[in-house]
């Protein structure tokens, strides 16, 4: 299986930056799909 990989910079409660990497399975993947990912990052990470 191939898989895509996307970055992305996550500003966190402390005001510092980081560095994120997020490797899905190569398919369609919609905008909405990635932010509520992150969105559920962020309410875990809190």
């Amino acid at each position: 299986m191939s898989w895509s990989v996307s970055s992305f910079f996550i500003m966190n409660e402390s005001g510092k930056s980081e560095f994120t990497v997020l490797a899905f399975p190569n398919q369609e993947i919609k905008g909405e799909d990635i932010k509520g990912f992150l969105e559920e990052k962020a309410k875990k990470a809190v």
